[in-house]
C-alpha cells in the first residue's frame, strides 16, 4: 500500500536511491527551476551596488532605465577590468559598467552623483538600451 506521509518525507530528506524515477524527477524540477524561472524574480543580488531599475518607454518604443549605483562599485569594476584610466571620466565610465552589467549596448542619457544618508556616494543614471531585449 502507497504511504503517502512517509514519501513526503522521502521526498523532503531526499532520501530516494539514485537512479531511481523519484531521484530523477526531483532533478529535473530543480534544473527547470533554474532555467524557467526569470532572473528578475530574485533581483540583483549578484550585482553589487546596483539597484533595481525603473524602467519607461519613450516615444520611440526605446526602454529607458533609471538605476542607482554606488560610486565605489564602478571604481572597483574599473580596477577589476584594468581601466583606472576611465576613473575621471564618468560618463564613459558609467557606459563602461552598464554596457557589462546588462550585456549590451546602451547610451547613457543623464547621471547625477549625490550622497545618501548613509554617506555613501552614488551615482544617479538614466540610460537607454540602444537594442533592448523584448
Amino acid at each position: 500500500m502507497f504511504k503517502f506521509p512517509a514519501e513526503i518525507k522521502r521526498t523532503i530528506n531526499w532520501s530516494h536511491e539514485r537512479g531511481s524515477w523519484q531521484y530523477d524527477l526531483l532533478c529535473l524540477l530543480i534544473i527547470a527551476a533554474i532555467f524557467l524561472i526569470p532572473g528578475r524574480f530574485f533581483g540583483d543580488r549578484d550585482r553589487p551596488g546596483l539597484s533595481a531599475g525603473v524602467e519607461s518607454v519613450g516615444p520611440d518604443k526605446a526602454r529607458i532605465v533609471e538605476t542607482e549605483i554606488e560610486v565605489s562599485a564602478v571604481e572597483s569594476f574599473l580596477d577589476q577590468r584594468g581601466r583606472s584610466d576611465l576613473a575621471d571620466f564618468p560618463v564613459e565610465a558609467l557606459g563602461f559598467y552598464l554596457r557589462e552589467q546588462y550585456n549590451q549596448t546602451v547610451r547613457l542619457l543623464r547621471y547625477e552623483q549625490y550622497v545618501d544618508s548613509r554617506q555613501t556616494a552614488r551615482y544617479r543614471v538614466w540610460f537607454e538600451e540602444v537594442n533592448p531585449r523584448r
